[in-house]
């Protein structure tokens, strides 16, 4: 079988060891810079091109990569560059849109809410989640964009929304079909690791035996 990697969600609390516990033998689930033992960027600033480069790296080109939270925009970010087979998004098809108005605002008082957090304008800690990791990416998508950058997107893509998602649902389906290429839907009332790596696992088992 193909590689499978994983990219959880920024800021998740135990970073990638939920997804290690529930994945198949094979799958590549690190954790990811200021998470867990892998310690913070020196710089201090995130943004998805770090796990993208990640991702790249243990897949060469071929295979799954999972994009959980708001490291679905990296996961997307390799499929719209051909640098994987597949790709799935957990909860990753954006919350409701924002006018550039309220986004701005949004942008503003994530960086205020950065500087009212002494734990994240000190250093970083050695190992476990850097504070600075917990206040996102803070990336502006509008609809136009999704629907230009996830035309892009033309290999198979899986999409599972699970009962935390911020996707509206009615507007889920419109949003899938603005890939480029094949997209599935999945729905599921836990968002618990084993119920959404079952899903995974199923379609791309599945896309591997056609």
């Amino acid at each position: 079988m193909s590689g499978v990697v994983l990219l959880h969600d920024l800021g998740a609390a135990r970073a990638g060891e939920p997804w290690r516990a529930a994945a198949p033998g094979g799958w590549t689930i690190p954790d990811l810079p200021g998470h867990g033992t892998s310690p913070a960027p020196r710089h201090g600033a995130y943004d998805p091109m770090g796990p993208v480069t990640l991702a790249r790296w243990a897949l060469g080109g071929q295979g799954l990569v999972v994009g959980v939270g708001q490291n679905a925009h990296a996961a997307l970010v390799l499929g719209a560059g051909g640098g994987c087979d597949a790709v799935a998004v957990v909860d990753g098809l954006w919350g409701p849109w924002q006018d550039p108005e309220d986004a701005i605002d949004d942008m503003y008082a994530g960086l205020r809410a950065i500087l009212a957090d002494e734990s994240a304008i000190a250093p970083a800690p050695p190992s476990g989640l850097d504070p600075r990791a917990a206040h996102g990416y803070g990336v502006y998508v509008s609809p136009a964009f999704a629907q230009r950058f996830w035309g892009a997107v033309s290999c198979p893509v899986l999409a599972v929304e699970t009962a935390t998602s911020a996707t509206p649902p009615p507007e889920r389906a419109e949003r899938l079909a603005w890939f480029g290429g094949t997209a599935t839907l999945v729905e599921l009332e836990s968002p618990d690791p084993e119920a959404v790596i079952h899903a995974i696992a199923t379609w791309w088992q599945a896309g591997l035996r056609l």
